[in-house]
């Protein structure tokens, strides 16, 4: 029913909020309007999806794709640690973003950071 939706999302919310890993949008604050509606209150990323990413560039370098992978495994990790599974982990609930502090020193690895986003704490 719709108040144990609502009481599972609140508990999810303060789970998710206790996660602050540089590869996962942090989550600031969430609950509900006096309409009971809920929302969450999240990092703005500006970045692309790995969607649109391989729609616009094609097929990635290998080396490439292990640093993103790698970025996501390391997000979901952090998210595992704590019991939180992601429940629907695709390409367009993966953001990329350039980031000078990533170099690689590679030439096939661009700077990027990857943001793991929408948890679909509200399924």
């Amino acid at each position: 029913d719709t108040d144990d939706l609502l009481r599972r999302f609140v508990a999810e919310r303060h789970i998710l909020a206790s996660l602050a890993h540089p590869n996962i949008a942090r989550l600031y604050d969430g609950g509900a309007t006096a309409e009971g509606q809920p929302y969450l209150a999240m990092e703005y990323v500006a970045g692309r999806t790995l969607q649109r990413l391989l729609e616009e560039e094609g097929p990635l370098a290998p080396r490439r794709v292990a640093a993103l992978t790698r970025q996501v495994a390391d997000g979901l990790d952090a998210a595992h640690r704590l019991g939180i599974v992601h429940r629907d982990l695709k390409p367009d609930n993966v953001l990329v973003v350039r980031d000078a502090d990533a170099d690689t020193g590679d030439p096939d690895v661009p700077a990027e950071r990857v943001k793991v986003v929408d948890f679909g704490i509200a399924k």
